[in-house]
């Protein structure tokens, strides 16, 4: 993955990371600046068509999987852009406690397809709080 640090310098960012996490020495030496850059200088777009279909399982209950298909890009980075396209799946179990208000919490997976870094799949939990009109 990736972490972001708001700090003056690379060398600051990396100063604060080992201060608040001092015995994790092995994420020490795995942490690298990438690039810095001015934070009004990042531009990125992005877009993910998903799909998903509501399934009721009782009354204020409800399944919710959806898979999609993101694809996103970085401008400035290092060798000028980054990008990342990946599939990603979502199966949240939702609590509907009034109408149009939605609590959900399932297990989440994102597999790289494409990736101008090392190629990630990721695989945890997932919660979300949603509304619709």
């Amino acid at each position: 993955g990736i972490s972001v640090l708001k700090c003056p310098s690379p060398a600051e960012a990396a100063q604060q990371m080992r201060t608040a996490l001092p015995k994790a020495k092995a994420l020490h030496e795995a942490a690298k600046v990438m690039g810095s850059t001015a934070e009004g200088l990042i531009r990125s777009v992005g877009f993910e068509p998903a799909v998903g279909f509501g399934i009721p399982l009782a009354e204020r209950i409800a399944f919710f999987p959806r898979m999609g298909m993101a694809f996103s890009w970085q401008f400035p980075s290092p060798g000028n852009s980054t990008h990342r396209i990946f599939i990603d799946g979502y199966a949240p179990v939702l609590f509907i406690p009034v109408p149009h208000f939605y609590i959900g919490l399932g297990p989440a997976l994102a597999v790289d397809v494409a990736s101008s870094f090392a190629k990630q799949t990721q695989v945890g939990f997932t919660t979300e709080i949603g509304g619709y009109f």
